[in-house]
Protein backbone atom coordinates (compact mmCIF):
# COMPACT_ATOMS: atom_id res chain seq x y z
CA UNK A 1 0.00 0.00 0.00
CA UNK A 2 1.66 3.53 -1.09
CA UNK A 3 0.77 6.38 1.48
CA UNK A 4 0.58 10.44 1.99
CA UNK A 5 0.94 11.48 5.06
CA UNK A 6 1.25 15.23 6.10
CA UNK A 7 2.12 16.93 9.51
CA UNK A 8 1.48 19.96 10.39
CA UNK A 9 3.39 22.15 12.46
CA UNK A 10 1.67 21.55 16.15
CA UNK A 11 3.01 17.48 15.65
CA UNK A 12 6.01 18.80 14.97
CA UNK A 13 6.62 21.76 17.44
CA UNK A 14 9.31 20.05 19.46
CA UNK A 15 12.23 17.13 19.39
CA UNK A 16 10.34 15.67 21.69
CA UNK A 17 6.86 15.75 19.51
CA UNK A 18 8.99 14.99 16.04
CA UNK A 19 10.53 11.84 17.77
CA UNK A 20 6.95 11.02 18.55
CA UNK A 21 5.79 11.24 14.83
CA UNK A 22 9.22 9.31 14.01
CA UNK A 23 8.24 6.59 16.39
CA UNK A 24 4.52 6.61 14.55
CA UNK A 25 5.59 6.02 11.45
CA UNK A 26 8.50 3.82 12.39
CA UNK A 27 5.25 1.38 13.84
CA UNK A 28 3.97 2.01 9.92
CA UNK A 29 6.36 1.01 8.18
CA UNK A 30 6.64 -2.57 9.88
CA UNK A 31 3.83 -3.14 8.25
CA UNK A 32 3.94 -5.51 5.49
CA UNK A 33 4.32 -3.69 1.75
CA UNK A 34 3.62 -0.18 2.89
CA UNK A 35 5.47 2.43 0.57
CA UNK A 36 5.50 5.96 2.43
CA UNK A 37 6.36 9.52 1.92
CA UNK A 38 5.61 12.59 4.75
CA UNK A 39 5.28 15.77 4.02
CA UNK A 40 5.94 18.31 6.64
CA UNK A 41 5.01 21.87 7.50
CA UNK A 42 7.12 24.42 9.46
CA UNK A 43 7.94 23.64 13.45
CA UNK A 44 4.98 25.22 15.21
CA UNK A 45 4.22 28.52 14.60
CA UNK A 46 7.52 28.97 12.47
CA UNK A 47 6.02 30.35 9.32
CA UNK A 48 4.58 32.95 11.06
CA UNK A 49 7.45 34.35 12.64
CA UNK A 50 9.40 34.19 9.47
CA UNK A 51 6.37 35.93 7.59
CA UNK A 52 6.82 38.68 10.51
CA UNK A 53 10.46 39.02 10.08
CA UNK A 54 10.46 39.48 6.44
CA UNK A 55 7.57 42.05 6.88
CA UNK A 56 9.97 43.79 8.87
CA UNK A 57 12.93 44.08 6.06
CA UNK A 58 10.59 44.49 2.78
CA UNK A 59 6.93 45.53 2.19
CA UNK A 60 7.27 43.08 -1.10
CA UNK A 61 5.77 39.86 -0.20
CA UNK A 62 5.67 38.70 -4.04
CA UNK A 63 9.23 38.64 -4.67
CA UNK A 64 11.18 35.65 -4.67
CA UNK A 65 13.66 36.43 -1.68
CA UNK A 66 10.88 36.38 0.33
CA UNK A 67 8.92 33.32 -0.72
CA UNK A 68 12.45 32.08 0.00
CA UNK A 69 12.67 32.80 3.43
CA UNK A 70 8.98 32.10 4.50
CA UNK A 71 9.15 28.62 3.89
CA UNK A 72 13.08 27.65 5.34
CA UNK A 73 10.90 26.00 8.38
CA UNK A 74 10.13 23.72 5.74
CA UNK A 75 13.39 22.62 5.10
CA UNK A 76 14.37 22.36 8.83
CA UNK A 77 11.10 19.74 9.78
CA UNK A 78 12.18 17.90 6.52
CA UNK A 79 15.89 17.44 7.64
CA UNK A 80 15.01 17.10 11.65
CA UNK A 81 12.42 14.52 10.93
CA UNK A 82 14.87 12.25 8.84
CA UNK A 83 17.47 12.72 11.43
CA UNK A 84 14.96 11.19 13.92
CA UNK A 85 13.98 8.60 11.66
CA UNK A 86 17.67 7.36 10.93
CA UNK A 87 18.12 7.62 15.00
CA UNK A 88 15.36 4.96 14.75
CA UNK A 89 16.67 2.70 12.64
CA UNK A 90 14.43 3.74 9.65
CA UNK A 91 15.65 4.46 6.26
CA UNK A 92 14.79 7.69 5.29
CA UNK A 93 15.24 10.93 2.83
CA UNK A 94 15.04 14.38 3.09
CA UNK A 95 13.83 16.16 0.10
CA UNK A 96 12.88 19.68 -1.16
CA UNK A 97 11.16 21.19 -4.34
CA UNK A 98 14.14 20.87 -5.90
CA UNK A 99 15.24 17.80 -5.22
CA UNK A 100 11.97 16.20 -6.72
CA UNK A 101 10.99 19.17 -9.17
CA UNK A 102 7.75 20.21 -7.83
CA UNK A 103 6.78 22.73 -10.97
CA UNK A 104 4.63 25.99 -9.95
CA UNK A 105 4.03 29.15 -11.12
CA UNK A 106 2.47 32.43 -10.99
CA UNK A 107 2.90 34.33 -7.45
CA UNK A 108 5.94 34.29 -5.45
CA UNK A 109 4.02 33.80 -2.01
CA UNK A 110 0.49 32.36 -4.07
CA UNK A 111 1.92 30.02 -6.34
CA UNK A 112 0.47 26.88 -8.28
CA UNK A 113 1.50 23.58 -9.25
CA UNK A 114 1.85 23.00 -12.73
CA UNK A 115 3.65 19.24 -12.28
CA UNK A 116 5.51 17.03 -10.50
CA UNK A 117 8.47 14.98 -11.11
CA UNK A 118 7.87 11.37 -9.64
CA UNK A 119 10.96 9.10 -10.94
CA UNK A 120 13.16 10.20 -7.72
CA UNK A 121 10.55 9.27 -5.45
CA UNK A 122 9.68 6.08 -7.21
CA UNK A 123 13.02 5.22 -6.63
CA UNK A 124 13.78 5.79 -2.81
CA UNK A 125 10.72 4.02 -2.63
CA UNK A 126 11.44 0.91 -4.54
CA UNK A 127 14.63 0.97 -2.15
CA UNK A 128 11.98 1.04 1.02
CA UNK A 129 13.04 4.18 2.17
CA UNK A 130 10.79 6.82 3.32
CA UNK A 131 10.71 9.76 1.89
CA UNK A 132 10.19 12.78 3.81
CA UNK A 133 9.00 16.04 1.71
CA UNK A 134 9.14 19.43 2.33
CA UNK A 135 5.79 21.00 1.84
CA UNK A 136 4.32 24.11 1.28
CA UNK A 137 7.27 24.59 -1.66
CA UNK A 138 7.44 24.87 -5.51
CA UNK A 139 9.99 25.67 -7.90
CA UNK A 140 9.66 27.42 -11.42
CA UNK A 141 11.62 27.32 -14.49
CA UNK A 142 14.41 29.68 -13.07
CA UNK A 143 14.69 27.51 -10.41
CA UNK A 144 13.36 30.45 -7.75
CA UNK A 145 11.86 29.37 -4.95
CA UNK A 146 7.77 30.13 -4.67
CA UNK A 147 5.47 29.07 -1.85
CA UNK A 148 1.91 27.81 -2.36
CA UNK A 149 -0.57 29.71 0.23
CA UNK A 150 -1.03 29.24 3.40
CA UNK A 151 -2.24 25.97 4.29
CA UNK A 152 0.23 24.71 1.20
CA UNK A 153 1.69 21.93 2.71
CA UNK A 154 -2.15 20.27 2.38
CA UNK A 155 -2.05 20.63 -1.24
CA UNK A 156 1.34 19.51 -1.53
CA UNK A 157 0.30 16.33 0.25
CA UNK A 158 -3.25 15.80 -1.92
CA UNK A 159 -0.56 16.60 -5.19
CA UNK A 160 1.47 13.82 -4.65
CA UNK A 161 -1.33 11.68 -3.99
CA UNK A 162 -2.85 12.11 -7.37
CA UNK A 163 0.48 11.88 -9.18
CA UNK A 164 1.70 8.98 -7.40
CA UNK A 165 -1.51 7.32 -6.93
CA UNK A 166 -1.47 6.76 -2.82
CA UNK A 167 -3.94 7.43 -0.09
CA UNK A 168 -3.35 10.47 1.71
CA UNK A 169 -3.62 10.99 5.63
CA UNK A 170 -3.97 14.78 6.75
CA UNK A 171 -2.58 14.77 10.78
CA UNK A 172 -3.86 17.85 11.88
CA UNK A 173 -5.49 19.11 15.63
CA UNK A 174 -8.91 18.09 14.72
CA UNK A 175 -9.91 14.66 14.10
CA UNK A 176 -12.20 15.63 10.69
CA UNK A 177 -15.16 17.89 9.98
CA UNK A 178 -18.00 18.79 12.12
CA UNK A 179 -21.19 20.09 11.64
CA UNK A 180 -19.93 23.49 13.30
CA UNK A 181 -16.85 24.77 14.68
CA UNK A 182 -16.27 22.84 17.98
CA UNK A 183 -13.97 25.42 19.38
CA UNK A 184 -16.93 27.35 19.66
CA UNK A 185 -19.87 25.03 20.37
CA UNK A 186 -18.92 21.68 22.37
CA UNK A 187 -21.42 19.52 21.03
CA UNK A 188 -20.73 19.67 17.46
CA UNK A 189 -21.52 16.65 15.38
CA UNK A 190 -18.89 14.79 14.32
CA UNK A 191 -18.98 14.02 10.39
CA UNK A 192 -17.10 10.83 9.61
CA UNK A 193 -18.10 10.77 5.81
CA UNK A 194 -18.29 13.69 4.11
CA UNK A 195 -19.04 14.83 0.71
CA UNK A 196 -16.92 16.58 -1.76
CA UNK A 197 -18.71 19.43 -2.21
CA UNK A 198 -19.27 19.94 1.63
CA UNK A 199 -15.44 19.84 2.33
CA UNK A 200 -15.23 22.38 -0.75
CA UNK A 201 -17.38 24.41 0.25
CA UNK A 202 -17.20 24.68 3.97
CA UNK A 203 -12.94 25.32 3.59
CA UNK A 204 -13.24 28.02 0.98
CA UNK A 205 -15.60 29.50 3.52
CA UNK A 206 -13.17 29.88 6.86
CA UNK A 207 -13.60 25.99 7.98
CA UNK A 208 -9.61 25.21 9.35
CA UNK A 209 -9.46 21.56 8.47
CA UNK A 210 -7.95 21.46 5.11
CA UNK A 211 -6.92 24.26 2.46
CA UNK A 212 -9.52 25.08 0.56
CA UNK A 213 -7.01 24.57 -2.41
CA UNK A 214 -6.27 20.56 -1.15
CA UNK A 215 -9.91 19.94 -1.49
CA UNK A 216 -9.50 21.62 -4.90
CA UNK A 217 -6.74 19.54 -5.78
CA UNK A 218 -8.41 16.28 -4.12
CA UNK A 219 -11.94 16.92 -6.59
CA UNK A 220 -9.97 17.20 -9.96
CA UNK A 221 -8.31 13.75 -9.17
CA UNK A 222 -10.38 12.02 -6.85
CA UNK A 223 -7.55 11.30 -4.59
CA UNK A 224 -8.51 9.17 -1.04
CA UNK A 225 -8.07 12.00 1.91
CA UNK A 226 -8.84 11.83 5.28
CA UNK A 227 -8.02 13.84 8.18
CA UNK A 228 -6.89 12.44 11.07
CA UNK A 229 -6.51 13.47 14.81
CA UNK A 230 -2.64 13.40 14.88
CA UNK A 231 -1.11 9.80 15.71
CA UNK A 232 -4.66 8.68 16.21
CA UNK A 233 -7.02 6.80 14.11
CA UNK A 234 -9.74 9.23 14.78
CA UNK A 235 -10.81 10.68 11.17
CA UNK A 236 -13.36 11.57 8.24
CA UNK A 237 -13.02 10.50 5.29
CA UNK A 238 -13.94 12.54 2.13
CA UNK A 239 -16.63 10.43 -0.38
CA UNK A 240 -16.99 11.35 -4.08
CA UNK A 241 -20.63 10.26 -4.49
CA UNK A 242 -23.08 13.27 -5.04
CA UNK A 243 -26.84 11.74 -3.94
CA UNK A 244 -29.67 14.34 -4.25
CA UNK A 245 -31.10 13.38 -1.47
CA UNK A 246 -31.62 16.23 0.65
CA UNK A 247 -28.79 16.76 3.46
CA UNK A 248 -27.35 19.22 5.96
CA UNK A 249 -23.42 18.73 6.46
CA UNK A 250 -22.27 21.90 7.97
CA UNK A 251 -22.61 24.91 8.82
CA UNK A 252 -19.98 28.09 9.16
CA UNK A 253 -19.72 32.06 8.89
CA UNK A 254 -17.33 34.81 8.14
CA UNK A 255 -17.04 38.10 9.54
CA UNK A 256 -16.00 41.81 9.00
CA UNK A 257 -16.65 40.97 4.56
CA UNK A 258 -17.33 43.77 2.60
CA UNK A 259 -21.04 43.57 0.46
CA UNK A 260 -21.06 45.36 -2.39
CA UNK A 261 -23.78 45.88 -4.99
CA UNK A 262 -23.22 48.13 -8.16
CA UNK A 263 -24.75 48.95 -11.72
CA UNK A 264 -21.63 49.15 -14.42
CA UNK A 265 -22.49 49.44 -18.23
CA UNK A 266 -18.67 47.23 -18.46
CA UNK A 267 -19.27 43.39 -17.25
CA UNK A 268 -15.51 42.75 -16.76
CA UNK A 269 -15.29 45.80 -14.82
CA UNK A 270 -14.42 43.71 -11.27
CA UNK A 271 -12.07 41.11 -13.22
CA UNK A 272 -10.12 44.57 -13.98
CA UNK A 273 -10.03 45.63 -10.56
CA UNK A 274 -8.88 42.43 -9.02
CA UNK A 275 -6.27 41.84 -11.53
CA UNK A 276 -3.80 44.53 -9.14
CA UNK A 277 -5.63 43.80 -6.18
CA UNK A 278 -5.26 41.14 -3.70
CA UNK A 279 -8.88 39.70 -2.23
CA UNK A 280 -10.75 36.82 -2.23
CA UNK A 281 -14.12 36.81 -3.78
CA UNK A 282 -17.07 34.69 -1.47
CA UNK A 283 -20.04 35.32 -3.42
CA UNK A 284 -20.99 36.67 -7.18
CA UNK A 285 -24.07 37.59 -8.70
CA UNK A 286 -24.87 39.60 -11.85
CA UNK A 287 -28.03 40.38 -13.94
CA UNK A 288 -28.48 42.43 -16.99
CA UNK A 289 -30.86 45.37 -16.69
CA UNK A 290 -31.34 47.75 -19.54
CA UNK A 291 -27.53 48.07 -21.16
CA UNK A 292 -26.57 47.77 -17.61
CA UNK A 293 -24.85 45.18 -15.36
CA UNK A 294 -25.79 45.02 -11.81
CA UNK A 295 -23.20 43.08 -9.79
CA UNK A 296 -23.53 42.01 -6.37
CA UNK A 297 -20.46 40.14 -4.82
CA UNK A 298 -18.78 39.65 -1.44
CA UNK A 299 -15.08 39.86 -0.53
CA UNK A 300 -12.72 40.40 1.81
CA UNK A 301 -11.38 43.59 0.72
CA UNK A 302 -12.18 46.69 3.24
CA UNK A 303 -14.41 49.42 2.27
CA UNK A 304 -11.93 51.74 1.98
CA UNK A 305 -9.97 50.15 -0.61
CA UNK A 306 -13.41 49.32 -1.88
CA UNK A 307 -14.68 53.31 -2.19
CA UNK A 308 -11.36 53.85 -3.53
CA UNK A 309 -11.32 51.43 -6.87
CA UNK A 310 -14.99 51.34 -7.79
CA UNK A 311 -17.18 54.38 -6.11
CA UNK A 312 -16.21 56.97 -8.58
CA UNK A 313 -16.37 54.71 -11.45
CA UNK A 314 -19.41 53.21 -11.13
CA UNK A 315 -23.24 54.76 -11.79
CA UNK A 316 -24.62 53.43 -8.36
CA UNK A 317 -23.29 51.53 -5.72
CA UNK A 318 -23.90 50.22 -1.93
CA UNK A 319 -20.90 49.22 0.30
CA UNK A 320 -20.78 47.95 3.41
CA UNK A 321 -19.67 45.68 6.09
CA UNK A 322 -21.36 42.44 6.54
CA UNK A 323 -21.25 38.81 7.76
CA UNK A 324 -22.24 35.36 5.73
CA UNK A 325 -23.83 32.47 7.27
CA UNK A 326 -22.79 29.51 4.57
CA UNK A 327 -25.10 25.56 5.01
CA UNK A 328 -23.43 23.33 2.88
CA UNK A 329 -24.56 19.76 2.04
CA UNK A 330 -26.27 17.91 -0.83
CA UNK A 331 -30.00 18.07 -2.52
CA UNK A 332 -30.43 21.45 -0.60
CA UNK A 333 -32.63 22.77 -4.11
CA UNK A 334 -34.70 19.70 -3.57
CA UNK A 335 -36.03 20.74 0.24
CA UNK A 336 -39.27 22.04 0.09
CA UNK A 337 -39.57 25.67 0.43
CA UNK A 338 -36.36 26.04 2.80
CA UNK A 339 -35.49 29.59 1.42
CA UNK A 340 -38.83 31.01 3.03
CA UNK A 341 -38.22 28.73 6.26
CA UNK A 342 -34.75 30.87 6.57
CA UNK A 343 -36.82 34.06 5.40
CA UNK A 344 -39.64 33.37 8.11
CA UNK A 345 -36.87 32.46 10.81
CA UNK A 346 -34.51 35.64 10.29
CA UNK A 347 -37.84 37.84 10.02
CA UNK A 348 -38.89 36.34 13.72
CA UNK A 349 -35.59 37.08 14.95
CA UNK A 350 -35.27 40.61 13.44
CA UNK A 351 -32.08 39.57 11.69
CA UNK A 352 -31.36 42.66 8.78
CA UNK A 353 -30.11 40.73 5.56
CA UNK A 354 -29.13 41.46 2.28
CA UNK A 355 -29.36 38.53 0.23
CA UNK A 356 -30.22 34.96 0.85
CA UNK A 357 -29.01 32.71 -1.81
CA UNK A 358 -29.44 28.79 -2.51
CA UNK A 359 -27.50 26.50 -4.98
CA UNK A 360 -27.78 22.54 -4.38
CA UNK A 361 -24.74 22.32 -2.12
CA UNK A 362 -25.02 25.61 -0.57
CA UNK A 363 -26.79 28.00 1.29
CA UNK A 364 -25.58 31.39 1.73
CA UNK A 365 -27.24 34.43 3.83
CA UNK A 366 -25.80 37.69 4.20
CA UNK A 367 -26.29 39.44 7.15
CA UNK A 368 -25.39 43.16 9.12
CA UNK A 369 -21.95 42.96 10.66
CA UNK A 370 -21.96 41.23 13.45
CA UNK A 371 -24.89 39.50 12.94
CA UNK A 372 -23.43 36.51 11.75
CA UNK A 373 -23.26 34.22 15.24
CA UNK A 374 -26.63 34.90 16.43
CA UNK A 375 -28.01 33.64 12.66
CA UNK A 376 -25.20 30.70 13.21
CA UNK A 377 -26.77 29.75 16.73
CA UNK A 378 -30.31 30.29 15.18
CA UNK A 379 -29.75 28.01 12.50
CA UNK A 380 -27.78 25.40 14.87
CA UNK A 381 -30.78 24.69 16.47
CA UNK A 382 -33.11 24.86 14.05
CA UNK A 383 -32.02 22.27 11.51
CA UNK A 384 -30.16 19.95 14.40
CA UNK A 385 -26.31 20.59 14.18
CA UNK A 386 -25.50 19.97 17.41
CA UNK A 387 -26.53 17.35 20.00
CA UNK A 388 -29.12 18.59 22.13
CA UNK A 389 -28.42 18.78 26.12
CA UNK A 390 -29.27 16.43 28.09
Amino acid sequence: MRLIFKFGGSSLSSAEKIQMVASYIKEIKSRKDIELVVVVSAMGKTTNKLIKFANILSQNPYSYAYSSLISIGENISASALTLALEEQNVPAIYMNCKDIKIHAKGKATDAIITSIDTHKIEHHLSCDKVVVVTGFQGVNNQEQILTLGRGGSDTTATALGAVLNAKVKIFTDVDGFYSCDPNVYKNAIKINNINISSALNLCSFGTKVLSSRSVEVSNKYKVDVSICQSLTNKDSKILYTNLENYHIDGITNKTNLSYVKYTYKNTDFLQHIKENNNFKIYHISQNKQNKSTITEFLSDISLQELNSLIAKKTNSIICNSCDCVLIAGSGLSFYPDLIKKVQKIIKINHINYYFINLTPTTLKICVKKNQGKKVTDILINEFNLCYKEN
